[in-house]
């Protein structure tokens, strides 16, 4: 028989596992999200941005656009929300790293690169792209191609 109860120790050092890689399964959506914008040519995302001013520099173009797929294939469209679960998720957490964007970053830059996000996610393909939605959709298995750009 039990003689206490169970408590957590919050004050503990590390919570989470120290490599951010071991924070989720290895077939969880957000290693396949990732790797796929990795993969992505963004050149087109990146040319409106102006390095090496002064201020802090800006997000990854791959960081925010990863962040609003995994946000979209999970049904979350609010950039505030969004903003709110980058600190709380670790799915989220493992996109952002320790840079949690604001929601005004997340907005502008959905508004800024709607069109773009148009090409790479097109809303209408060919009937070999299963009823419209791109390869990435189907692999996202939650988000549609059209709910990316709306």
């Amino acid at each position: 028989m039990a003689h206490h109860f169970r408590e957590p120790e919050r004050r503990q050092a590390f919570l989470l596992p120290a490599d951010m890689m071991d924070w989720l399964p290895e077939g969880d959506i957000v290693h396949l999200i990732v790797d796929a914008v990795t993969m992505m040519d963004l050149g087109e995302f990146e040319t409106d941005y102006k390095l090496g001013r002064a201020g802090q520099a800006p997000f990854a173009p791959q960081v925010l656009l990863a962040l609003l797929i995994y946000a979209y294939s999970h049904g979350v469209r609010s950039s505030r929300v969004i903003e709110r679960l980058c600190g709380r998720d670790a799915g989220y957490r493992f996109i952002v790293g320790d840079a949690v964007p604001d929601h005004t970053v997340i907005a502008r830059f959905r508004q800024r690169h709607v069109a773009r996000m148009r090409e790479v996610f097109p809303a209408r393909g060919s009937q070999r792209q299963h009823r419209g939605q791109s390869a990435m959709s189907r692999a996202c298995g939650r988000c549609s191609a059209p709910a990316i750009v709306r």
